[in-house]
């Protein structure tokens, strides 16, 4: 097996975990579990002021270099797939991410 066989291998098995990982969250958070850090407040300094989902930004920038790199056909394809993954799970992220803050400040509002 080449090296470039294997690491298309891995270039397609990394883009599909990337992908489908904030899908899989989304999911567990929705049914009640959520794994993330909770702040006192919503961030919105910097990178959030510039990128909305600045990780989902740089991973899919990543995916694209190593794919130009290698002139991998397959890894731009790849990198476009994560891209549309991202955006769908981003529509799914921003209305969890609301609805978590809301229910943190009204529980704030019920103590106070």
């Amino acid at each position: 097996m080449s090296g470039a066989t294997i690491l298309n291998k891995y270039v397609i098995v990394s883009a599909l975990s990337i992908a489908f990982n904030p899908l899989f969250w989304n999911t567990v958070a929705r049914a009640g579990d959520y794994f993330g850090i909770l702040m006192s407040e919503r961030v919105t300094s910097f990178p959030f002021n510039v990128l909305e989902h600045p990780m989902y930004v740089g991973s899919t920038l990543s995916f694209f270099g190593v794919a130009l790199y290698y002139n991998s056909l397959v890894g731009v394809l790849l990198s476009c797939f994560v891209i549309v993954c991202y955006m769908v799970a981003s529509k799914f992220e921003g209305e969890f991410t609301s609805m978590i803050y809301r229910q943190a400040a009204e529980k704030e509002s019920k103590r106070k």
